[in-house]
């Protein structure tokens, strides 16, 4: 699945702190995107891997990993670079 703009991240060490996120619930027969966050930290523990996040509102939410397909905001180098190979 792809997003223009977005990037999707399979392996955590490929999220940034500070990047804006998406992400869709496996579980979601609609496949809604949801509205995103900005990653404050990544949370490893005997539940699972989880996104603590910060919304648009000042509102602080938790996702696991395991139940979401998550999409990163691309950044402007990363933009850039795929201009380029698009265009060879």
């Amino acid at each position: 699945m792809e997003i223009k703009g977005y990037k999707n991240i399979i392996e955590i060490d490929k999220l940034r702190y500070g990047s804006y996120i998406r992400w869709i619930y496996k579980n979601d027969i609609n496949c809604t995107l949801q509205k995103g966050i900005l990653v404050c930290d990544i949370i490893i523990g005997d539940e699972g891997i989880n996104i603590k996040g910060k919304t648009f509102n000042n509102h602080f939410i938790t996702i696991k990993i395991d139940d979401c397909i998550i999409f990163q905001k691309l950044s402007k180098q990363e933009l850039i670079i795929h201009k380029i190979k698009n265009t060879i």
